[in-house]
């Protein structure tokens, strides 16, 4: 009898232990019109856009999670936007940067970045005038955790 007690009490924690790792927070813009559920565990960071843009995200192990919208006042296409973060990626890191299995189409783009050290993960939906861009960007060395983390970024539109 004992030990049937051990098993349940075991058992409780190990459910709670589950349901508390799947806990999850959201993040709402209005202004652009979406919402992205992430895991609860990462940290607002205070590096995050001071125009209301989006937030940036602190996930630990040198990762960040960056969700930010934008006007689409140039009425550039997914590709021609891809291309903007291809830029804007390289000069930030000082590197060339290939695509990895880049997939663009008239709906967005999803894609990751390396120059070696650094891994980007990146993903836009086109929202028509607007648009959502999400990264999880961080050390080569976590590029297992940043695909599994990208997977716990839940956006819905129409907020």
């Amino acid at each position: 009898m004992k030990n049937r007690s051990y098993l349940l009490v075991f058992g409780i924690v190990l459910l709670a232990a589950g349901l508390r790792a799947q806990e999850s927070s959201t993040y709402c813009n209005n202004r652009f019109g979406f919402c992205v559920s992430y895991p609860a565990a990462l940290k607002l960071s205070d590096d995050g856009p001071a125009n209301g843009d989006g937030i940036i995200l602190e996930a630990g192990q040198g990762m960040e999670v960056a969700i930010s919208g934008s006007f689409n006042v140039m009425g550039w296409t997914p590709e021609r936007i891809f291309e903007f973060a291809l830029e804007d990626l390289s000069t930030d890191l000082g590197a060339e940067l290939e695509p990895i299995e880049p997939r663009i189409d008239e709906d967005g783009f999803e894609t990751r970045f390396t120059d070696g050290r650094t891994y980007q993960y990146a993903r836009m939906w086109s929202l028509g005038d607007t648009y959502l861009v999400i990264t999880v960007t961080g050390p080569e060395a976590e590029r297992e955790q940043i695909e599994v983390l990208k997977d716990k970024l839940i956006p819905t539109f129409g907020s």
